[in-house]
């Protein structure tokens, strides 16, 4: 099947109900550590309710938003995860306890 929106059919039947689906965007929460962003999310969604399915790069905007959000939860983590292995001994001290022990 094609990946490229411009030669995507706007029509395809599910493959669960056998309904026909529409090509369209709905929102999509995603969420990780507390923190969420909702996206629209392309994809085959059928009239009304229903799942929908999402072919070639529909999930990409699903994956960028989560590669942010893991982005944003570890940079405000990495600053505590550096203060507490200098304060455990990691971090520099540690490789300045190496060089005196080489140079002795």
């Amino acid at each position: 099947m094609a990946t490229n929106d411009e030669t995507l059919p706007e029509t395809m039947i599910s493959p669960e109900s056998g309904k026909t689906q529409t090509r369209g965007v709905r929102p999509f929460t995603v969420a990780y550590k507390g923190e969420s962003v909702v996206v629209d999310l392309p994809g085959y969604y059928p009239s009304g309710e229903g799942e929908g399915v999402h072919i070639g790069k529909d999930m990409a905007v699903v994956d960028q938003a989560l590669r942010d959000l893991k982005d944003k939860a570890d940079n405000g983590s990495a600053s505590a995860h550096q203060a507490s292995a200098v304060a455990a001994g990691g971090g520099r001290s540690v490789q300045g306890r190496r060089k005196r022990l080489r140079q002795i």
